[in-house]
């Protein structure tokens, strides 16, 4: 019930026109329970990349610019976190792949591509989520990447 597909095109419609979509997705599909490789994750974000460019083009008659951004990587202290039951040790690996893989997706699908590791890190409470200086670094990053591509 938490997967975002059903609703992507329900709030596109009701916020258009829609200039830019930033979209940072994969840190939770990291987790033990879904077996899924960086490819996989990546996999996932382009398919939503694509509909955000169908659906744009359809329905404002001009494709939203799309800021895919790959997550911070998930912290080293993760296993020993209130999250250990959910990822291990191997969700660290996998998410530093993400970048390059999303990066690749970018410029395939003429999105912009932002490495949100660049610019802040995971929490060194839960090693996954950001603190309040994470959210601002990567808010401002975003905000100068808009400015340059507008």
């Amino acid at each position: 019930w938490k997967a975002g597909i059903g609703y992507l095109k329900p709030c596109l419609n009701t916020h258009k026109p829609v200039d830019f979509v930033i979209m940072m997705l994969g840190s939770n599909d990291l987790k033990r329970m879904f077996h899924a490789s960086p490819e996989e994750i990546a996999d996932g974000a382009e398919e939503l990349v694509r509909i955000i460019k169908e659906f744009t083009k359809k329905k404002q008659r001009f494709i939203s610019k799309i800021i895919l951004v790959s997550p911070p990587e998930i912290g080293k202290e993760i296993t020993t976190s209130e999250f250990a039951r959910s990822f291990d040790e191997d969700a660290i690996v996998r998410s530093k792949e993400l970048p390059a893989l999303y990066k690749k997706i970018a410029d395939t699908q003429g999105c912009i591509f932002f490495d949100a590791a660049k610019v802040a890190e995971s929490s060194k409470v839960d090693s996954l989520h950001l603190m309040p200086e994470a959210h601002r670094k990567l808010a401002e990053g975003l905000y100068d990447c808009i400015k340059r591509n507008q």
